[in-house]
């Protein structure tokens, strides 16, 4: 009776510590929440005029401005991950608003120091984030940097409901990919006479780190843009090997439960 009880037991144990391991596997590198007051200055905010719109007057009455504010409420109270911070009172249950005006696009990307590991990358990384936009059909798209270049997703964005600032927190949607399961662009940042481009298709280097990341919005009309908790996660897929042990496990326990009832 004595053997029977252990040698189930091992068969729990072992099957428990294959599932804590899976459950484990996943790690969030990098978790950025917005300020409820202030702007995080390590995400840099950009405004320029397309060409084929005439500029609205800004501030400084030459060039289009993108506002980015901040207010309070969010779908999640997540703190941050190897990410700068300001004090907590300030991050409590904030979010951003990239005001974007009638003429411009926009994009945001981190200054931050995203370094993720190409042996990571090459495990599986995903990143995703919260948005909310005042138009339906706002389209976004992810940026990721590496090697110095800079890539835009083929895939786009859409949060699944339309809604203002007070409705950030129950309407907005996590959205975001796996950095395998999209086509990918060379992305090429505006100049002082050159608006934003998505240029030819192309993959993701085989070498070098992931170093930035961010969101562009090609769209122009005029629209509030609210997002919120970026995440980075290394997603690691069990090995085959692991689930064959895994199944053997759980052929195991069924086996004997079946033949000692």
């Amino acid at each position: 009776m004595k053997k029977k009880t252990l040698v189930k037991s091992g068969i729990v144990i072992a099957v428990s510590m294959l599932i804590t391991a899976s459950l484990q596997a996943n790690t969030i590198v990098y978790r950025q929440t917005f300020g409820t007051n202030k702007q995080d200055p390590s995400w840099a905010q950009h405004a320029y005029w397309d060409t084929d719109w005439t500029p609205r007057r800004g501030s400084n009455g030459t060039v289009p401005v993108i506002y980015l504010n901040s207010y309070d409420g969010r779908p999640t109270d997540l703190a941050p991950i190897n990410a700068d911070t300001p004090s907590p009172e300030v991050l409590d249950q904030g979010f951003t608003n990239f005001n974007i005006g009638a003429d411009t696009h926009g994009y945001t990307y981190t200054t931050e120091t995203i370094d993720i590991a190409r042996e990571d990358v090459n495990k599986g990384v995903e990143i995703t984030w919260y948005q909310l936009s005042e138009v339906a059909d706002l389209q976004t798209h992810l940026l990721v940097e590496m090697n110095g270049d800079w890539y835009v997703s083929d895939t786009t964005f859409a949060s699944d409901s339309s809604g203002g600032l007070s409705t950030f927190a129950t309407r907005a949607n996590q959205v975001g990919t796996m950095l395998s399961d999209t086509e990918w662009s060379d992305f090429t940042f505006p100049s002082a006479s050159d608006p934003a481009a998505i240029n030819a298709s192309t993959t993701l280097p085989e070498t070098g780190d992931l170093t930035s990341f961010g969101v562009y919005m090609p769209q122009t009309g005029g629209f509030r843009l609210m997002y919120d908790t970026f995440e980075v996660t290394v997603v690691v897929v069990p090995e085959p090997a692991t689930l064959m042990l895994f199944g053997v496990g759980l052929f195991g326990l069924a086996f004997y439960r079946r033949r000692h009832r």
